[in-house]
């Protein structure tokens, strides 16, 4: 099986969201903190599991005034891979809004 990085899809409404983001991670490369990039394991410091948490922490715990952080919506896993639901609020990464900015 050919296993790749993360994924993300964007589909149409769900909840109270006109549009999400489900970023799916597979648990074998999630697990061993690898990424496949050219065919080749990166190392990488990313954890879904982690996103997941802080995410839901910043949407229900502690949610921040003025709304300027993506909602979590929801986590699931399969057998083999991890699933985040998020808000969609563009189709641009925290890094390349900074280097706009």
């Amino acid at each position: 099986q050919d296993e790749k990085n993360n994924r993300v899809n964007i589909i149409g409404h769900v909840d109270k969201y006109d549009t999400v983001v489900i970023k799916k991670t597979p648990k074998k490369l999630a697990h061993a903190k690898l990424a496949k990039e050219d065919g080749f394991d990166i190392i990488v410091d990313e954890d879904i599991v982690k996103e997941m948490i802080l995410m839901h922490h910043v949407t229900f715990d502690n949610k921040p005034m003025g709304g300027y952080c993506v909602d979590f919506v929801n986590f699931f896993e399969s057998d083999t891979d991890y699933y985040l639901v998020m808000e969609y609020v563009g189709s641009y990464n925290l890094l390349q809004f900074t280097q706009k900015a």
